[in-house]
């Protein structure tokens, strides 16, 4: 994480608890992560050490307000060691005619996105 300036990273397992385990629901914790950190100029990055973030719902983009924002970003620690998986079974989730993203981006400027 060096290669970023200080202040610029949070860290969702030391910065929020998330457990990363592939066994713990950390869908608050990622929640909680966005809408306290979404919405700066310039950004934070939310860096994922190597693990499985296991989540049962959609994380939007959206501030504390429920306001959507931009300038947040995710990073894992390495392609094939960082994973956000949605849980089995999550509703929402079951029907491929209406897919259903679990990462939704959108910004305060978006038409149709509520």
């Amino acid at each position: 994480m060096s290669k970023y300036p200080a202040g610029l990273v949070i860290n969702i397992k030391s910065d929020f608890g998330a457990r990363g385990d592939g066994l713990s629901d950390d869908t608050s914790t990622f929640l909680r992560a966005i809408q306290q950190s979404i919405g700066f100029n310039p950004g934070p990055i939310l860096w994922c050490p190597a693990g499985t973030y296991l989540v049962n719902q959609q994380l939007p983009w959206k501030d504390t307000l429920g306001t959507w924002q931009a300038f947040f970003t995710i990073e894992g620690e390495a392609q094939l060691a960082t994973a956000i998986k949605l849980i089995d079974g999550s509703p929402g989730f079951a029907s491929p005619a209406t897919p259903k993203a679990v990462l939704f981006t959108a910004s305060l400027e978006t038409p149709g996105v509520d």
